[in-house]
């Protein structure tokens, strides 16, 4: 037997279609005659505004002079805890270790630019770890201790940590037997010659 819709209750979906869809029209005519009347009456309230604006400023002024304390303590712990926010998104993107000596201190690590072209990033003058993130995490960072940070960019080292720059020497004296024994020999030819000749 087939299923019949009860009438009643389909004029009453019909009903509630038809309201929606005159509210939908009409707050659709709503908007377009406010945009329309804005774009009229434009003129007339800029006018307006500057026959009142002296008033209009002193009155902000004062306003501002009521609740600068509570607008500029409002402002500066957002803005603490915003630094702070980016800092920790930052720091466990690359990672909270000094990629040079293995530093864990928070409070001792500092982002460095690998190829030491800090300048150009400190240029556009927002707060750097919020700068970091709107870029999406630039693959010329790291993360160094501020000591590892300093030196690298402070000694002539060409760019290289003293951390490194010894874990390089012992690499390299490790690797490299031949030089080893050239360096042992002529150390004992020395010895020998200053032996005979006394």
């Amino acid at each position: 037997m087939k299923h019949r819709k009860d009438p009643a209750l389909d004029t009453v979906a019909r009903e509630k279609r038809k309201a929606y869809m005159k509210e939908y029209r009409m707050k659709d005519q709503r908007q377009s005659y406010m945009k329309a009347y804005n774009e009229s009456t434009k003129e007339k309230r800029h006018e307006q505004y500057l026959a009142r604006r002296d008033e209009i400023l002193a009155r902000q002024k004062i306003r501002y002079a009521e609740k600068h304390d509570e607008i500029s303590a409002r402002k500066r712990t957002k803005n603490k805890s915003d630094r702070e926010m980016y800092k920790n998104m930052v720091y466990d993107h690359y990672g909270r270790v000094c990629v040079c000596c293995g530093e864990t201190e928070k409070d001792f690590l500092s982002i460095d630019h690998i190829n030491e072209d800090g300048r150009k990033a400190r240029e556009n003058g927002s707060d750097f770890c919020e700068w970091i993130v709107k870029n999406n995490y630039p693959t010329d960072l790291q993360i160094l201790c501020y000591n590892c940070n300093f030196a690298r960019s402070h000694f002539d080292n060409n760019g290289i940590c003293p951390h490194q720059s010894k874990a390089l020497k012992e690499f390299l004296w490790v690797q490299s037997p031949r030089q080893r024994c050239s360096e042992d020999n002529g150390y004992q030819r020395e010895s020998m010659v200053k032996t005979t000749s006394i």
